[in-house]
């Protein structure tokens, strides 16, 4: 890490996470996360990821890490293209046991919402019935069934408890949540060809293709959330290395601000809402788009995902609430959405809320909002 061989320091955190004794597999474990979804960049996690079988330790987390990205950060029906590929060259793997049960999985929520109605038998909506979901990944996967049941609790294994297995330790420990992974690639194959068909319409129906991939990503935060099994909704805590020394060669608030702007879901809806108020200023519904938008940014401001920064002030993360300048940011905007929604909107159902909400804020808060830069907004 000194030398700035992040790769070079990736593999042996992969390493260290599978070598015999298991003594150093603990402080791995953290640090290689972090390296895979934040620092290295993209091609070269593709490379280890696509390395045989075997050549690369822990593989499956660079595997599966650069799906993720690649979704975040390059598209959704690349990263489609590239499970698809994946799950035909490893058919016996979790990857590819998720995406051929990917349509177990439910649609995403959010599809109903807009003003122009999916038909009953859109392939958007399609699902299979599966009485016996572990039964059907565990038969076409390397993972037992007993393993897919631990899954449930631990992203990697720190370290073996039994003397014999840490002399002959998992060499492939990524361990993911089998049921959330089958609803993320159900989640990317809806977004990408809601995509596909917005690239080819026009007017409303442009601008209600946006509002629909606006609410999947309103309604589920985790549609590119990291999926490792234990770990789902604390990533903060595991990437805090990237906050932790500022003299580290790991420390990349650029990396971990890069990874909200794509990753966090709220973020990704706040901005397709704020796209439909700039390309289609007639939509029917544009109060429940400006309020939408305005919630997005308060969910933002009150999850304040610590650790994984100041994404948008760009300054050193501080783990004081009331300092922390990315959520008084995303208050602010919130309340300058919600005061458009009272004020052009004052016979919509949602202007009462909205009057309320941005005098809760006010109450609660008054001196994180500075109106001259709410004003207008």
């Amino acid at each position: 890490l000194d030398a700035g061989d992040l790769a070079g320091a990736a593999t042996w955190f992969a390493r260290a996470l599978t070598g015999m004794d298991q003594d150093r597999a603990s402080r791995a474990e953290g640090p290689i996360v972090a390296l895979a979804e934040c620092v290295l960049p993209l091609d070269t996690v593709e490379a280890f990821a696509r390395t045989g079988l075997g050549d690369v330790p822990a593989r499956t987390l660079f595997q599966y890490a650069w799906l993720r990205r690649t979704a975040a950060e390059v598209g959704f029906e690349r990263a489609c293209d590239a499970v698809s590929g994946v799950a035909s060259r490893e058919p016996d793997g979790a990857i590819a046991a998720a995406w051929r049960g990917r349509h177990e999985a439910r649609p995403p929520t959010g599809l109903s919402s807009g003003v122009l109605v999916l038909a009953a038998d859109d392939r958007l909506l399609a699902e299979e019935d599966c009485d016996d979901v572990e039964g059907v990944l565990s038969a076409s996967s390397s993972l037992l069934a007993s393993e897919l049941a631990e899954a449930r609790d631990r992203c990697v294994r720190p370290y073996a408890y039994k003397p014999e297995d840490r002399l002959n330790p998992d060499r492939d420990p990524a361990r993911l949540d089998p049921n959330q992974l089958r609803a993320q690639f159900r989640a990317w194959e809806t977004l990408a060809e809601l995509e596909r068909r917005a690239s080819r319409a026009g007017g409303l129906l442009h601008g209600d293709l946006l509002y629909k991939q606006a609410a999947v990503f309103y309604h589920d935060r985790a549609v590119l959330h990291p999926c490792y099994a234990w770990q789902t909704f604390d990533f903060g805590a595991r990437i805090s290395s990237l906050d932790a020394d500022p003299e580290s060669a790991i420390s990349r608030p650029s990396a971990s601000a890069a990874f909200a702007r794509t990753s966090f879901a709220w973020v990704r809806a706040a901005e397709l809402f704020e796209r439909i108020e700039r390309e289609h200023p007639d939509y029917p519904e544009m109060d429940k788009v400006v309020f939408s938008g305005a919630m997005c940014w308060k969910r933002l401001a009150d999850y304040r995902p610590s650790r994984a920064t100041d994404w948008l002030a760009g300054t050193k993360p501080s783990h004081s609430y009331s300092s922390n300048r990315t959520t008084m940011h995303c208050a602010r905007r919130a309340v300058a959405r919600f005061d458009r929604v009272a004020r052009e909107f004052p016979s919509s159902p949602l202007a009462d809320d909205s009057e309320r909400a941005a005098a809760w804020w006010r109450r609660l808060r008054g001196d994180w909002l500075d109106e001259s830069e709410t004003a207008g907004r």
